[in-house]
């Protein structure tokens, strides 16, 4: 299986940043205490030439927490979709039942986010999550810096 991993050593540093305070996150939770946790503007996105062989991909099924962070007994049964939003950059096929799927780049330069959506039996959007990717025309290239924000808005 192919893996695309592309880090900057600005991103490689928020990595190494994230994971320690992970560490010490589960650290503190195994020892019973829910520390607030907080995440800064880490982020990541895939950026692959658009001759890109076709990548495999698995999704971890979440857990469905309360408003206290304590996971809901039962679980509810979650039905889980990917997609992309620009499928002629990066296309996406997906078998809910495995969870598993592949991402293909058809040769188009330009930017795709690809987002994995989980609805209860209701059918009802419980929670997603997703990534970011450029694909440009030749040699894979990045930018540094710059970023977005918006106003009265705060990242989870």
């Amino acid at each position: 299986m192919q893996e695309i991993v592309i880090l900057s050593k600005e991103l490689s540093a928020q990595v190494d940043q994230f994971l320690h305070l992970l560490k010490r996150y589960v650290t503190a939770v195994e020892r019973g205490s829910r520390p607030e946790f907080q995440l800064g503007e880490m982020k990541i996105m895939f950026i692959v030439n658009d001759s890109q062989p076709d990548v495999k991909f698995t999704l971890t099924a979440p857990v469905v927490e309360d408003a206290k962070g304590n996971p809901v007994t039962p679980q509810p049964t979650l039905t889980a979709a990917v997609v992309s939003d620009t499928p002629d950059v990066v296309g996406i096929t997906f078998d809910p039942a495995t969870l598993s799927g592949t991402a293909t780049f058809p040769g188009k330069e330009g930017t795709a986010n690809v987002n994995a959506t989980f609805t209860d039996d209701a059918d009802k959007l419980v929670g997603s999550f997703g990534a970011m990717f450029t694909v440009t025309a030749g040699p894979a290239t990045q930018i540094v810096g710059g970023g977005i924000k918006f106003e009265g808005l705060t990242e989870s």
